[in-house]
Order: C-alpha cells, then sequence, then structure tokens
C-alpha cells in the first residue's frame, strides 16, 4: 500500500503553476546543500543546515533538516501526493513516478 503525502507549493501556493507544468513538486529550502543532501541522515541534514545558516532558529533547523530529509527519503515511487491550489481553492493530487533529483541550485 502506497503512502500519501503533502507537499506545500509554498507560502500562498506560489509554486503551483509550475509544480501543473512540469508535472513534479519540489522543496526549495535546500539551498546551498547541493548533491550532500543525498544519502545524508537528519542531524547530518540539521548540522548543514545550521552551518549554512547559523542564525536560524535551532526549531527552524530541525524542521527544515526534517522535511527535507522525508522528501528526498521517504516519498517512494507509486506514493500519492498532493498540494493546495489557494488561489482556485483546489487540492492536487498525483502519483510520484521518479526518485527525488536536484533541480538547479537550491531545489530537490
Amino acid at each position: 500500500m502506497s503512502d500519501f503525502w503533502m507537499v506545500r507549493a509554498g507560502r500562498n501556493s506560489v509554486h503551483v503553476d509550475l509544480f501543473l507544468e512540469e508535472s513534479c513538486m519540489f522543496v526549495g529550502f535546500g539551498e546551498g546543500l547541493g548533491d550532500r543532501a543525498f544519502g545524508a541522515d537528519r542531524n547530518e541534514l540539521r548540522a548543514m543546515i545550521h552551518e549554512l545558516h547559523p542564525s536560524r532558529s535551532k526549531n527552524r533547523v530541525l524542521v527544515s533538516a526534517s522535511q527535507l530529509y522525508r522528501f528526498l527519503n521517504d516519498i517512494e515511487i507509486g506514493d500519492t501526493v498532493m498540494t493546495y491550489d489557494a488561489s482556485q481553492r483546489r487540492y492536487l493530487v498525483g502519483e510520484v513516478a521518479g526518485d527525488a533529483q536536484r533541480r538547479g541550485a537550491d531545489t530537490y
């Protein structure tokens, strides 16, 4: 049985059009991590994010590391994913068709 995941399209759903156009979902808070994020455990991600952003609160670093870890490691092909389009007041649902990959400098 597949899992069900909610992946937000940014504050106020700013990325929902890109999600639709590209048939993808992404997280954009991996800035500066590059390929080091792949294969890293939660503690390693937390340390990397803290190193890159020392002014962020401990809680914000922990939440970012945990979300990025789950996005890269726990979401699997065949899982159901959903996001919310605030401008249209609708939910968009899809199925994961491929593994996580880095797209550009700051998104996965």
